[in-house]
């Protein structure tokens, strides 16, 4: 234990004790070690001098017996030396340094004289309690001879012991006797301090403020129990004075608990009813707006003047708008109340980027701007997460984007910027040459109903609850939003999250070594997404802004012997655009044979583009899945007639769906959407209709409307679910539809056996995204007449002609296209003639991923037109190729090119009946 920590637990009393003993003892030690000291310095000296004075002695007497060499006076004068008691031995040598003699008083110390001092090293030296004096022995000036002495002083140091015990038992008792006197002393300091530390100990202990410290006489102890006792009187009358309040907040605070209670009672109350309203008000709302949107999108397919199109498109334009004001204030209410929950699954996140972009390319290109988006290397792409949440992040990023830029660009990117071996940040970026933020108003970009300024409202319109929702939806993702503005030159937001990678793995793509293509495009931008993939990819890539100039490079390159194997030409450019540019570099004799694709913002017509003889068309902003498709394809030396199609070819499986709603309205569009697709559909008004169609039919998948008049959704799909437990029978997906959008509406649908969620208003794409996710046809199919055909019978050519066509699709389009069929058909005829010769070529390349893309679109484009003969045969195809079956693909092939004929014709005999 420290001096310091034991000093702290000790009384007053027994500090001072403590302390001035402590000095005295080093006063007492410190005074006994000098006296001791002084006295042994002494002895030896007066020692020192003692010998000395013997050694002279014998000096001077020996002169004579040195002289003659005459030892035994020598030895005699030695002898008189006995008469002293410390006399240890004598030597009296030569001036040689020969002994002349030599005399030993105490036998037992003869061993002294082994060993005698060097020559001239005179003196006296003490050695513990031997003492040698060693002096010359002159004559006339001059040595010759020596004389030494040891003398004993082990009595000196006893002596020295003697007078050092005599000093200490005097010190001794002097320290003891000051001790007691100091302890007697320091009482009168110490115990009124020690009475007033009890006294504080037992007030701070009874809480008694009451008692008073004795006042007696002056001094600093007794100003220091004054003081405390004004303390003490200040502190009791505090004490008494919030007593007093004390009790009268104990009344008051009984009276607001009573108050608080039920204001809470009032509050919960409320509460419940807004949540009560809020769900009314999802479904009451969402129910009509989802009729009055889905009957627009009917009507885009239908034949309309300019004009009406105009109105349609505005009518369209202020459903969505006044949709997505709900769905903002939906989400806000749900994210305020803790109840926004996020899913996780895998999901692509490089197409969901791509389709993001591409969902406002036409309201982007429609302004004048152009639209980039781009994905660096090393972006894993199969990720877990939220997409449905992160898709509402980046689509409200770049719709704003598109919203407040009037001119310039837009450009949306991916990249990663950390990670491990389990996970990848990935930052998104969302850039625009738009109206801009001044940077004042930064810091409240991100409050609920506010925009940058409050004229934007007016101008751009918008809730003002779009970044707010985003920057809520990122932290719940566990990610940062960031913006950088600079007003009048634009905005760039950056969102940064973490994601699990998912079961897939990073896409790799074959390098496209050798190939040498020319990009030619005025926007920088676009050269530098489109010139970063194909050096990723090998290419050997050469950029050129301005299309005169292209023709030049490509003439040059022609006459050097490394011509491009393929040009990529944008449709809008200055001076000259993509169509004329191709149509130029036809013209030229070296160049008439040139691979090239067009890249374009704006709709083109297929017919003008292989008058210009372009090979393919990819639409802006440009996928880097059908960038890579394209240029492989001419890698493999595909045929230019292969494929000039639009990438976003719909791709129905032909399936059997019972479609159950009350609403005629919803039923109408949500059966047309799926028609469209190449689904045969039935429809039930409510849960009875729909188990009784089910006693007598089998469907691929329900779509089920939660809220119906006799029997609702849920207990129709507990029924249902029941039967199949009954029975033993097959699963069948259940999709919900409901115009409610709140927590808990998810989990209630799948509690009681649905299998997935389907909000109104809905899109084609999520009812195709959705069949994608829980449909999966078998390899043995079921024809519509009831027989099992497999594949192998669909390839051999067993084409029955009442299985061909599906009447009741056949009329569902006739009914929904009206005067646009034939154009249809037609369209249908030309796509699907051009995927049978793509699939010929890949299957002549044994290129497995190629002939799957030919095939899978194929199949789309049959069920989109009731062809489900040939959809079933092209599924079958696609599935043996999947699983690495490659068996009989010839005949395969083949019997889907005489289904396609006999489809063909059966359409023929459709029009003209």
């Amino acid at each position: 234990m420290s001096l310091r920590r034991y000093l702290r637990s000790r009384s007053i009393g027994q500090k001072l004790t403590f302390i001035v003993g402590l000095v005295m003892s080093l006063a007492f030690a410190g005074t006994f070690v000098t006296v001791a000291e002084n006295e042994r310095v002494m002895l030896e000296a007066e020692s020192g001098r003692q010998a000395m004075a013997m050694a002279k002695l014998v000096a001077a007497n020996a002169t004579a017996a040195i002289s003659f060499q005459d030892g035994a006076v020598a030895t005699e004068i030695l002898s008189a030396l006995g008469t002293s008691d410390n006399v240890l031995a004598g030597v009296i040598f030569n001036g040689d340094g020969s002994v002349l003699a030599q005399t030993v008083f105490r036998p037992e110390r003869a061993g002294l004289l082994s060993a005698y001092p060097a020559a001239g090293a005179y003196g006296y030296v003490i050695e513990g309690e031997l003492l040698r004096a060693f002096l010359p022995v002159q004559q006339d000036g001059r040595r010759i001879g020596d004389v030494l002495l040891m003398l004993d002083l082990s009595g000196q140091r006893q002596q020295i012991r003697h007078n050092l015990l005599f000093t200490g038992t005097i010190f001794a008792v002097s320290f003891f006797v000051a001790f007691v006197l100091v302890g007697l002393l320091q009482r009168f300091i110490s115990r009124p301090l020690e009475a007033l530390t009890q006294l504080m100990g037992e007030v701070c202990r009874d809480k008694s403020y009451r008692q008073r410290a004795a006042v007696e006489g002056s001094g600093e102890v007794v100003r220091l129990a004054s003081a405390f006792n004004e303390m003490l009187e200040i502190v009791q009358n505090r004490t008494e004075e919030l007593e007093r309040y004390q009790s009268e907040l104990a009344s008051k605070v009984a009276e607001r608990t009573k108050e608080l209670l039920a204001a809470k009672e009032a509050a919960e109350g409320a509460n419940r009813a807004k949540s009560e309203f809020l769900a009314n008000m999802s479904h009451e709302l969402r129910t009509p707006l989802a009729g009055v949107i889905g009957l627009l999108d009917v009507l885009q397919d239908t034949s309309l003047d300019a004009g009406q199109r105009g109105y349609m498109a505005k009518a369209h334009g202020a459903a969505e708008m006044l949709l997505s004001v709900i769905n903002d204030i939906l989400d806000v209410s749900k994210i305020e109340a803790g109840r926004m929950e996020l899913e996780t699954v895998d999901f692509n996140v490089v197409e969901l980027v791509e389709q993001c972009a591409a969902i406002f390319a036409d309201s982007a290109h429609g302004k004048g701007l152009e639209m980039t988006c781009s994905t660096a290397p090393g972006v894993w792409n199969f990720l877990r997460g939220d997409p449905m949440r992160l898709r509402q992040v980046l689509s409200n990023l770049i719709g704003n984007a598109v919203k407040f830029t009037a001119a310039g660009e837009i450009d949306v990117a991916l990249e990663v910027v950390g990670g491990d071996r389990s996970s990848s940040t990935l930052r998104f970026t969302v850039r625009d040459t738009g109206i801009g933020i001044a940077k004042e108003k930064l810091p409240r970009l991100f409050d609920a109903f506010t925009q940058a300024d409050g004229s934007t409202t007016r101008q751009y319109g918008g809730s003002g609850l779009g970044l707010t929702i985003v920057k809520q939806l990122v932290a719940l993702m566990g990610g940062e939003i960031e913006v950088e503005s600079e007003e009048g030159k634009g905005t760039a937001f950056a969102v940064t999250i973490t994601f699990a990678h998912g079961r897939e793995h990073l896409v790799h793509y074959r390098p496209l070594g050798g190939m040498r293509v020319l990009v030619v495009d005025d926007n920088d931008t676009n050269l530098l997404i489109v010139r970063r993939y194909l050096e990723n990819w090998g290419v050997a890539v050469t950029c050129e802004s301005d299309p005169r100039a292209a023709i030049g490079r490509m003439r040059d390159s022609q006459r050097s012997g490394s011509a491009f194997d393929t040009v990529l030409l944008d449709f809008q450019m200055p001076h000259m655009d993509g169509s004329a540019l191709a149509k130029a570099i036809r013209a030229e004799a070296g160049l008439a044979d040139t691979d090239m694709v067009m890249l374009s913002s704006v709709s083109v017509s297929p017919e003008a583009m292989r008058a210009a003889g372009i090979r393919a068309l990819l639409i802006k902003p440009v996928q880097i899945n059908d960038l890579y498709s394209v240029l492989s394809a001419r890698l493999a030396e595909s045929p230019r007639a292969e494929a000039l199609t639009e990438t976003s070819v719909a791709s129905a499986m032909g399936m059997h769906i019972l479609l159950v709603d009350d609403n005629p309205t919803n039923m109408v569009v949500a059966k047309a959407m799926l028609v469209k697709q190449g689904h045969r559909v039935d429809v039930a008004a409510n849960g009875l209709e729909a188990l009784r169609f089910l006693e007598h039919h089998v469907v691929d998948c329900i779509f089920m409307d939660c809220l119906m008049p006799e029997m609702d959704g849920y207990e129709a799909t507990q029924a249902i679910r029941r039967k199949e437990a009954d029975s033993g029978g097959r699963r069948t997906p259940i999709i919900a539809l409901t115009a409610n959008a709140l927590q808990g509406d998810r989990e209630r649908c799948l509690a009681v056996g649905m299998d997935d969620y389907l909000t109104k208003p809905f899109k084609r794409e999520q009812i195709r995204e959705m069949l994608q996710r829980w449909v999966t046809r078998p390899l043995s199919i079921q024809t519509p007449g009831g027989d099992e055909v497999n594949d192998t019978d669909t390839a051999s050519g067993d084409i029955a002609a009442g299985r061909l066509l599906d009447e009741a699709a056949i009329a569902e389009l006739r009914e929904l296209l009206g005067d646009q069929l034939p154009d249809f058909l037609r369209k249908f005829h030309e796509t699907s003639t051009l995927q049978l010769q793509a699939a010929r070529v890949a299957l002549a390349q044994a290129d497995v991923a190629a002939l799957q893309r030919s095939i899978h679109t194929l199949k789309g484009s049959a069920g989109a037109v009731g062809a489900m003969s040939l959809a079933d045969a092209c599924l079958a195809f696609e599935l043996r190729l999947k699983a690495g079956n490659w068996e009989n693909a010839v005949d395969h092939l083949a019997g889907i090119e005489r289904l396609l004929q006999a489809v063909s014709e059966g359409l023929d005999r459709c029009l003209t009946g």
